[in-house]
């Protein structure tokens, strides 16, 4: 089915943008977890907007209570006074993990569904990059899929940006406001690389199936357009 506008009317008056791609991103998980995932590794939806909640501390009482009656009491200490503090930015985050367990959980790649604060201003696009550059410096697989048709900044093209302030000029590759696109950190010989899979997309356009490298050489494909399909007939999205 083709891409759908999920951001601008009649669509975004009908359905709720971010109820669809917190459903979109469960979906995904699911398929890699039935039917794509080997053995020892699962995925997971991580899905937050807006600020972080804070933990109550009465949540702990009755914990510590039980504990106290076992033997040792659990000790709640006060919260000190900061002694400085910096203004910061904490972008929506709509995502699946993928954990491989083999000797402890770890995550080797991330499937990241861009939101229109990712991409509204100077600092959310900056947190977006950095995290980005965070998940592939660490050697994490990463596909981005950003089908915000509202905000015209790309944010693939400002993670090269970012990028050439260690690199040297690399050229901007993003050629439309849509994409899907995988990355993969590799070593390349003696020196470091990241091999790029780039898909621009169009209101219109089919989804592409997205290359994703657990470890090594060990890649499975996701299939953006079967989970996209079954998405919106579970939101009850006319499917064409």
């Amino acid at each position: 089915m083709p891409i759908l506008d999920h951001f601008s009317p009649p669509l975004s008056v009908e359905r709720v943008w971010h109820t669809f791609h917190h459903a979109w991103a469960a979906t995904i998980a699911r398929l890699l977890n039935r039917r794509l995932l080997p053995e020892h590794y699962f995925a997971a939806p991580n899905v937050q907007f807006g600020p972080r909640v804070e933990i109550d501390v009465g949540t702990f009482e009755p914990a510590a209570a039980s504990a106290s009656q076992g033997g040792a009491a659990a000790v709640i200490l006060p919260t000190l006074p900061a002694t400085a503090v910096i203004p910061a930015t904490f972008p929506d985050t709509i995502e699946v993990v993928i954990v491989n367990q083999e000797g402890g959980p770890q995550v080797v790649a991330a499937i990241e569904l861009v939101s229109p604060s990712n991409k509204d201003r100077p600092a959310t696009r900056r947190a977006f990059v950095a995290k980005m550059s965070s998940y592939l410096q660490q050697g994490i697989a990463l596909s981005v899929i950003d089908l915000v048709t509202t905000r015209s900044a790309h944010l693939h093209n400002e993670w090269l940006h970012w990028m050439q302030a260690t690199m040297g000029w690399i050229e901007d590759t993003a050629r439309t406001p849509l994409y899907a696109n995988s990355y993969r950190p590799v070593q390349l010989g003696e020196r470091g690389a990241i091999e790029m899979w780039l898909n621009p997309l169009r209101v219109g356009d089919r989804l592409p199936n997205l290359p994703l490298f657990l470890r090594g050489d060990l890649c499975i494909e996701v299939p953006l357009e079967e989970t996209y399909i079954e998405t919106c007939g579970d939101q009850r999205i006319a499917v064409a």
